[in-house]
């Protein structure tokens, strides 16, 4: 029989928070682990040895990086203007999962990314080398055919940024960060076709990128503000699909007589169908 905690590992699976360490492909992330006593501030012995784990990185100019630990947030910071962060974690345990994400400046998150990690009594334990890829909005969540798309986001200052379209017709656009971290691309879908389409943004030659966002060409112009009313999952009406709403519905996962706003597809249970539903609607 399937074991509580298997379901568990299962949801957690699916919603990106247990998966295998989220690197970009050309990102290089280290993991060293010293004698607390040498990490203290200018290296002079006797003094008092750190023990934990700290973690150096970029994301966006100004963001905020959210760090959890066995899935309870346990720090936040901010990055300064160039993107870099450090924060470090003193709290030890023997083994623990690492969840990160950043929140830009106009509070778009970026994907997760996770850390398995193993600690030692009197040891600091460094990541470095984090970097999360740029994140990414799009003002239409459908397009009239031939009409024009904005995709934004923010990322680290003064990067060239590549703009990837897969669908119907599958092509890709350059556009570079300004010095705070922003870009903006306004996009004429003229020889687009009809139909859906996928849209990310990633660093140039790099293989891991933002979120990946749906939109759909076709008769009219549906805004990102329209396409957010009513939005299935949104279990308690914010107008976004996130942890707090999967949170709601895995507390009545596979509960009997669960409320009908969690019941998402209506069969009269909370099961693997309805994550996989709010898992496609997911916003932030």
């Amino acid at each position: 029989m399937e074991t509580c905690s298997a379901r568990l590992l299962g949801l957690l699976i699916l919603f990106g928070l247990f998966v295998a360490p989220a690197y970009a492909a050309t990102e290089v992330v280290t993991v060293t682990a010293k004698v607390g006593a040498d990490a203290v501030p200018g290296g002079q012995s006797g003094g008092t040895a750190i023990t934990g784990t700290r973690f150096f990185g970029a994301a966006y100019p100004g963001a905020t990086v959210t760090l959890l630990k066995n899935t309870i947030e346990r720090i936040t910071t901010i990055a300064d203007a160039n993107g870099l962060f450090s924060m470090i974690d003193n709290q030890l345990d023997a083994t623990a999962f690492y969840t990160l994400y950043a929140v830009d400046a106009k509070g778009e998150r970026s994907i997760i990314l996770n850390y398995p990690l193993v600690a030692h009594q009197g040891y600091l334990t460094e990541v470095s080398g984090i970097q999360f890829p740029p994140t990414i909005t799009l003002d239409k969540l459908e397009v009239r055919e031939g009409d024009f798309l904005t995709v934004a986001g923010f990322a680290l200052p003064r990067r060239l940024l590549t703009i990837s379209f897969s669908g119907p017709l599958h092509r890709n656009y350059s556009v570079q960060s300004e010095s705070s971290g922003q870009y903006r691309m306004t996009l004429p879908l003229i020889d687009f076709p009809r139909g859906a389409y996928m849209v990310s943004s990633s660093y140039g030659g790099e293989t891991q990128g933002s979120k990946v966002y749906q939109f759909t060409i076709g008769t009219a112009n549906v805004s990102q503000g329209e396409a957010l009313q009513n939005i299935p999952g949104d279990v308690n009406f914010d107008g976004s699909v996130n942890l707090v709403d999967f949170s709601i519905i895995a507390f009545w996962y596979e509960k009997k007589n669960p409320p009908v706003v969690v019941d998402l597809n209506g069969d009269k249970k909370v099961d693997l169908a309805d994550l996989s539903i709010l898992a496609y609607y997911w916003t932030n």
